[in-house]
């Protein structure tokens, strides 16, 4: 699982660099915009794990967007900024993906 910087946009603009997406997922600043390129032959469905259990046994479900094209499929992703992805031990909030193969994204603010 791979921690990846958030890139500022400057008023000069950014040629971001992308990160190919990890297996055992990734971790991001909440808050911050991922823009996702799809070029494997599957759909990418990608995850932002929840990591808040109510009342000891309720487990909040994780927010999943499916749909990503594939092969062409490029889409941003607004990070929720908020604690119920945050992970406790370092605020970050971890992302999974359907497939990896082919996927990159850059994560900017």
């Amino acid at each position: 699982m791979a921690t990846i910087a958030t890139q500022a946009i400057p008023s000069t603009g950014l040629n971001a660099t992308y990160n190919n997406a990890s297996g055992t997922g990734d971790r991001v600043a909440p808050g911050s915009i991922i823009h996702v390129k799809n070029g494997n032959g599957s759909a990418l469905t990608a995850t932002f794990d929840v990591v808040l259990t109510l009342d000891g046994d309720l487990v909040v479900g994780d927010r999943v967007i499916s749909g990503i094209t594939a092969t062409t499929g490029m889409w941003f992703l607004k990070v929720p900024n908020n604690q119920i992805y945050a992970d406790p031990a370092d605020g970050l909030v971890k992302i999974t993906w359907s497939v990896t193969t082919s996927v990159t994204f850059a994560v900017v603010s």
